[in-house]
């Protein structure tokens, strides 16, 4: 059970028509004790694969996020990020945001994006009013959160660029808010609870092409989730125009928000040199 100041944000999920992706997470103990989590079972040394007890998975929601700036991953490298222990064992990551902010947000695999507080939103001066409102899913009810996209999400030396992001308007206490998987499906991650070190390497396999540390396949679906994405929002405030009204404005921010990340998208796509095939 989480701290009370984040009961209610167990698991976000958008409810404004869009569909739940789901993962799976596995984790096993090792000669030592040590729990390891890895989205990719792969990974997982075959002496392992037999558990009963200490091999199982469970479900995560990821969203996901779209590049925007310039800086290559090399496609080699793993990142072990320090992570600060809470009670319960849940773990607190230091998150650079936009370059100019630092914040304190609980890891959750269960959120589909960043959630973040009123307060941190303010100090990146994110223009809340004109974004878009879309219904999240918690534990405490549905909440209306501003949907926004962050130039920069970096935790140590792992950084993601245009990464979505949903601002709750309530008291979150302690924490800046949760880093969701908006973030963290940019990688393959592991988690190791003993040491308190988040592990994220980059999605290409070691000798794949890649491009940002991401194969050609992931740019695919990014340019054909975000295309599926304009066209339903406009579809949706095309419905809603000749009624107008608060939820036709909404409807046409939601469209312009998702036109704005297929852009950048493309402008990513350019500055990384990826192939034509890969951006449809």
């Amino acid at each position: 059970m989480r701290n009370c100041f984040v009961v209610g944000l167990v698991t976000l999920g958008l409810l404004f028509g869009l569909e739940r992706a789901e993962a799976d997470l596995y984790s096993w103990k090792d000669e030592d004790g040590r729990l390891h989590v890895t989205d990719n079972p792969s990974t997982i040394p075959q002496k392992y694969r037999r558990q009963t007890d200490g091999f199982k998975t469970f479900e995560s929601r990821p969203a996901p996020s779209y590049p925007e700036k310039e800086n290559d991953i090399p496609s080699a490298s793993a990142m072990e990020i320090d992570l600060i222990p809470l009670p319960g064992g849940h773990f607190i990551a230091t998150v650079e945001l936009n370059r100019r902010v630092s914040a304190k947000l609980m890891l959750d695999t269960g959120a589909s994006m960043i959630t973040l507080s009123k307060r941190v939103a303010d100090q990146l001066s994110l223009g809340l009013y004109s974004a878009p409102r879309i219904s999240f899913s918690t534990a405490g009810g549905e909440v209306a959160m501003p949907l926004v996209a962050l130039d920069r999400v970096q935790i140590g030396g792992a950084q993601a660029f245009n990464v979505e992001a949903a601002v709750n308007p309530n008291e979150m206490g302690e924490v800046d808010g949760l880093l969701g998987m908006s973030f963290l499906s940019h990688f393959k991650m592991e988690l190791d609870q003993v040491n308190a070190k988040l592990i994220l390497k980059p999605l290409a396999e070691k000798g794949e092409t890649s491009y940002e540390g991401k194969p050609g396949s992931w740019w695919s679906r990014q340019f054909g989730h975000l295309a599926g994405r304009v066209q339903g929002a406009k579809a949706r405030a095309t419905g809603l125009r000749a009624q107008g009204g608060v939820e036709a404005a909404n409807a046409l921010r939601l469209e312009k928000h998702y036109q704005m990340l297929y852009q950048k998208l493309k402008e990513r796509a350019f500055r990384v040199g990826l192939p034509e095939r890969y951006r449809r």
